[in-house]
């Protein structure tokens, strides 16, 4: 539980950390946690979405606003940096090592800043007369999406950080048993749309995967933020227009 915890403490703003304390023992234990902390930040900012769906109607605008408002306040914004950094870094024309020296910046540049402001258009755009039960699952499949290729990737050689922890307990079979579990999740949770969302976000991701690789020669953890909310909105866009296709 307290592994759990911290898994939540680290990718939320919710206010568990006291409940606990950081160790790499706990936090290596924690990593099998990440996908379903999704799910508490999916239920929590697809709120707007199920008092519009099941008490009062909203306009789909104002629904889209607040949940992107809850998800920024509940999320801290924690892996859009890691987007923004990526596209930075992944952008800028240079190759191998200066491109790591860009991803690490604290500054963001104008690849970083264009690559938020789509993707909030796409946010803003995709989730509205979204069901709560298709947007709980954006950012589990999400996180899904980086713990499958987690287990298939490596920190680029001779660099330290946080992120090489996640792709050091992350394996192959754990990351294929993590696939097959949020499949059945997905399905029950928001039906074959969903399922088939996944598995095109999974694609993207890997495809995310191979890119990092050319330019930086592995996975960093501005990497796995990058597949993190590129995958939300893959999932965004796939969901929708394959819903419209089945109905």
């Amino acid at each position: 539980m307290r592994a759990f915890l911290l898994n939540i403490s680290f990718f939320t703003r919710l206010p568990v950390a006291k409940l606990a304390p950081y160790t790499d023992e706990r936090y290596r234990e924690s990593v099998k946690y990440f996908p379903f902390v999704g799910l508490i930040i999916g239920a929590l900012s697809g709120l707007p979405l199920y008092v519009s769906n099941h008490f009062i109607s909203l306009p789909p605008a104002y629904t889209a606003v607040l949940s992107i408002l809850l998800y920024l306040l509940i999320s801290g914004g924690i892996h859009l940096d890691g987007f923004a950094d990526s596209l930075d870094g992944l952008l800028s024309g240079r190759t191998g090592e200066r491109v790591f020296e860009i991803m690490k910046d604290s500054r963001m540049g104008a690849f970083g800043t264009i690559g938020l402001c789509l993707y909030f258009m796409v946010f803003y755009t995709f989730v509205q007369n979204m069901s709560f039960a298709a947007f709980l699952m954006m950012p589990y499949i999400g996180k899904l999406a980086a713990t499958a290729v987690a287990g298939f990737s490596k920190y680029p050689q001779g660099k330290t950080g946080m992120g090489k922890i996640f792709l050091d307990v992350n394996t192959p079979i754990k990351s294929v048993l993590q696939l097959l579990l949020g499949s059945v999740i997905a399905y029950f949770a928001a039906s074959i749309s969903a399922l088939l969302a996944l598995w095109l976000v999974v694609l993207s991701a890997f495809l995310s995967r191979r890119w990092h690789y050319r330019m930086i020669g592995g996975l960093s953890g501005d990497s796995i933020g990058f597949i993190v909310e590129s995958s939300q909105l893959v999932y965004l866009v796939a969901y929708q227009i394959i819903y419209r296709l089945v109905v």
